[in-house]
């Protein structure tokens, strides 16, 4: 029999960690702090030690999660003074950092489970993020550790001299934004979405108000093209959102705020995002104009995929990206061929007039466009649930030591 893959994760065992962790064992087996299981023929045992009485042992991998730290409290310590981080990713991700440093000591060869969800490297990039400054120092100093993260790298030269001790985990990654964001309901709306007929064919739907994004409203509401909607959410009102109101008055609001008290969805506790996103956009036309969360930069060395590029893909949407980072990650991911107007995109990408200009004469031969955009997301889809139904990348990345590099990396 194969040696026994064993981790010593130093959380108390939940649902959340054995979902994430241990999913896709065969013979899988389940004890108060223990799981035991078959990963590809090969005998995988996880023990769950929040106690870290075992925190000596050298005969399998240590690990700590940042979403179990964070909700455990053991990140608290570690937190600015005098800021309530309760929203910051940033503050939670520094303060797993210092966590970590303290905790593993000089012990080295660790896993350290960090997906969060947002950007979490601007090193070499135009226009970088300062916040991320302090976060990149940290993560220099674990260098000795495995670090598993969301973030994917465009560019694996940089990866490989810059960032050896990162590694992307594509299985681990959806069941965190299962976990944070209960992405499974977008396969449940692709099985709805293939029983109806459309309002519209090509929808843009705006929460969080970017700069770019208020331009891209505007140039594309102002083509006047009706069987196209553009559209906005007063879900998010944050300072942009009142910055750019002035400007938008004509442009339709989905509000889940206003009306009559019971017509307010905010107050449906952990489901008014997804009755917004689900029955006033996602259900209201063929296709989507898909706007990332980091689509107002230029290039990008690393980047991350939110809910926003995968709902589209595990539900079968059809989409054009406005910028091209979402489809080249899934291309590279999921072993697909390019987006089939990867080329426009790259032309129009940050340029609002022009990206208005391409969707006037994308709109002209629609039927093409959006047969051409379909046979690619369904292509996507097969891959993404496959992977996601059958292995485990976090074991893969074990199995392989840590040690792949290049095209052999971003396929796990």
């Amino acid at each position: 029999m194969c040696k026994v893959m064993k981790f010593y994760v130093h959380h108390a065992p939940s649902f959340a960690l054995h979902y994430k962790l241990a999913h896709n064992l065969s013979d899988r087996k389940e004890e108060s702090h223990r799981i035991t299981g078959l990963y590809r023929s090969t005998p995988c045992e996880f023990i769950f030690d929040p106690s870290f009485s075992f925190i000596e042992a050298n005969d399998g991998y240590h690990l700590l999660d940042w979403t179990a730290a964070q909700k455990e409290g053991s990140l608290d310590p570690f937190l600015p003074q005098g800021v309530n981080p309760s929203r910051l990713t940033v503050g939670w991700t520094r303060s797993f950092l210092l966590y970590c440093l303290e905790v593993v000591g000089s012990r080295q060869g660790w896993i350290l489970t960090l997906f969060r969800g947002e950007k979490l490297l601007a090193q070499g990039e135009v226009n970088s993020n300062p916040a991320l400054y302090e976060i990149e120092k940290l993560i220099g100093s674990l260098k000795s550790h495995h670090l598993v993260t969301d973030t994917y790298f465009l560019h694996t030269r940089f990866q490989e001299t810059t960032y050896p001790h990162l590694h992307y985990a594509l299985t681990s990654t959806l069941f965190q934004w299962n976990e944070s964001w209960a992405i499974r309901w977008y396969v449940e709306l692709g099985e709805i979405r293939r029983r109806l007929n459309f309002d519209w064919d090509l929808i843009y739907s705006v929460k969080h108000h970017k700069p770019l994004r208020v331009q891209q409203m505007l140039e594309l509401h102002r083509l006047n093209l009706n069987r196209v909607l553009v559209q906005r959410s007063d879900a998010l009102q944050n300072d942009l959102y009142w910055e750019a109101d002035p400007l938008l008055t004509e442009i339709k609001v989905n509000s889940i705020r206003e009306g009559k008290d019971f017509d307010h969805l905010h107050w449906i506790k952990n489901h008014d995002g997804y009755l917004d996103a689900f029955f006033r956009v996602l259900l209201q036309g063929r296709m989507l104009l898909l706007d990332e969360s980091w689509s107002g930069r230029e290039n990008y060395l690393s980047q991350y995929l939110s809910e926003k590029t995968w709902g589209a893909v595990l539900a079968g949407i059809p989409f054009l990206p406005t910028h091209s980072y979402p489809v080249e990650i899934l291309s590279k991911l999921l072993d697909l061929p390019p987006h089939p107007y990867l080329d426009s995109v790259r032309s129009y990408q940050g340029d609002p007039k022009a990206l208005a200009r391409f969707i006037q004469e994308f709109m002209g031969n629609f039927e093409t466009g959006c047969s051409l955009c379909q046979s690619w997301v369904n292509e996507a889809q097969t891959s993404l649930l496959k992977l996601i139904r059958e292995k485990n990348s976090l074991l893969d990345l074990c199995l392989q030591e840590f040690t792949s590099s290049g095209n052999e990396r971003s396929l796990i």
